[in-house]
């Protein structure tokens, strides 16, 4: 006679979840393992019924899909968490939820999603009981590019000793308040000087968040996107601080008064930044820097906005040295070059000059003839790019 099977009974009584709990999500639900589970009764409660979810973590996504080129800004933010929980449960009771569930808002943003990343005790039906804990996953630089420090960028001292001041709010923003907080900071200075890659390396030293956005990309098709656009993106701003906020090409938007009777596109979208800058709403560990080369050019309510502004200057004969150097060491080819010798002839070469017009052309010329790079090569690409930029301009008064 075969032995019956005995089941030891399990508590139900449920743990709070902690970041160790939260699985990678599941982006595919295998449905025929899970009804397969209910036979063998590992998804069913003592009854026979589906169980019930003591907690679940979710996090939210964004929209399935949206225009393409159009802004889309996955962050919400969560005022009250007893409110969200009413909210939540009542629009969501009696759904199966596992790791990588969809759940879909059907109020307040329709369509927009939110992920399951944790469950406990186990999969099950959400109820009027059932504790949400909204999870909001931030944007951080270290997920975007390598990390960088605000040592790695050559030269610029004076700029660095000042960007100091935002590395330690950052770090620290209660230190500071909402009253002495570095709050707006203007780069401005030529193209090619840094002032992209320090806002960088402020927010990856800082482990902080990084919001880029060209000046461009915030003018909207319709009356009213641009302005949406801005708000929004300071919206993000407050959910993933402490961040920076960049605005690269800050002219493209900012023009002076007298210019806008041909950019009256761009009105709408300055004066939704002149309210974010203004501090209608302190956003606490929210750091604005602008960046643009014609800063003279820009309107002054919106000049007047920032309360600091950095110059970044054209590289020293010094720093052009230390830029060839670095950019030497991660070439895929051997460098024997004179650096004092080529640095000499690049006067108001910027870092970019550098980088994309000499030493990229040389690598490319390199490889492709299977050699070393000489000073000899250097030399002659520098006098060819010298002699077809002066060539290039042309003097009417000459003639």
């Amino acid at each position: 006679m075969a032995k019956k099977a005995t089941t030891s009974k399990k508590s139900t009584k449920a743990t709070p979840i902690s970041d160790d709990d939260i699985a990678e999500p599941k982006f595919v639900i295998d449905a025929t393992a899970l009804k397969d589970k209910k036979k063998n009764g590992e998804a069913m409660d003592e009854e026979g019924n589906e169980p019930v979810a003591k907690e679940i973590v979710i996090q939210p996504v964004g929209y399935p899909i949206r225009m393409a080129g159009s802004d889309q800004v996955a962050a919400v933010v969560v005022d009250n968490e007893d409110l969200f929980q009413k909210y939540a449960t009542e629009q969501w009771s009696t759904m199966f939820v596992n790791v990588g569930t969809y759940l879909f808002d059907s109020y307040l943003f329709p369509d927009f999603a939110f992920q399951v990343i944790g469950v406990k005790p186990a999969a099950g039906k959400i109820s009027p009981e059932t504790k949400i804990i909204f999870k909001n996953a931030t944007t951080n630089i270290q997920d975007k590019i390598s990390p960088v420090k605000v040592e790695d960028v050559i030269g610029q001292e004076d700029a660095k000793r000042k960007c100091r001041v935002i590395l330690e709010y950052l770090k620290n923003p209660d230190m500071f308040g909402v009253e002495w907080a570095p709050r707006n900071v203007l780069f401005y200075g030529p193209p090619g000087t840094g002032k992209t890659m320090m806002a960088r390396a402020l927010a990856s030293e800082a482990k902080a968040s990084f919001l880029a956005r060209s000046a461009t990309t915030l003018i909207g098709i319709h009356v009213g996107d641009g302005a949406k656009k801005i708000h929004d993106l300071y919206e993000a701003a407050a959910a993933v601080s402490p961040v920076i906020v960049f605005i690269d090409e800050l002219d493209a938007i900012g023009l002076s008064r007298s210019f806008q009777s041909v950019r009256g596109d761009v009105i709408e979208v300055a004066t939704a930044l002149l309210a974010e800058l203004g501090g209608m709403e302190e956003n606490k560990g929210v750091v604005t820097i602008g960046a643009t080369n014609q800063a003279n050019m820009l309107d002054p309510a919106l000049r007047s906005r920032f309360e600091e502004e950095i110059i970044f200057d054209i590289p020293t004969l010094d720093d052009r040295i230390a830029m060839i150097k670095a950019f030497a060491k991660t070439t895929p080819v051997k460098v024997e070059m004179n650096f004092s010798a080529v640095a000499a002839k690049l006067d108001k070469w910027t870092g970019r000059d550098i980088k994309e017009k000499l030493m990229k052309v040389l690598i490319h010329d390199a490889i492709l003839g299977q050699k070393d790079i000489t000073t000899e090569d250097a030399l002659a690409l520098v006098t060819k790019i010298m002699k077809k930029e002066k060539g290039s301009q042309f003097n009417p008064l000459a003639i």
